[in-house]
């Protein structure tokens, strides 16, 4: 029962990085398009 329940643990905190990281990449991806259009 323990190991089920540290292998979810695991495979949340690696899906909410996943998750954060690619939205991180799309804003910085959006600021850079911004930029350019000011310039």
């Amino acid at each position: 029962m323990l190991k089920n329940a540290i292998i979810k643990k695991v495979v949340a905190v690696v899906g909410i990085v996943t998750l954060t990281s690619i939205t991180t990449v799309g804003a910085l991806k959006v600021l850079d398009n911004n930029d350019t259009l000011k310039k």
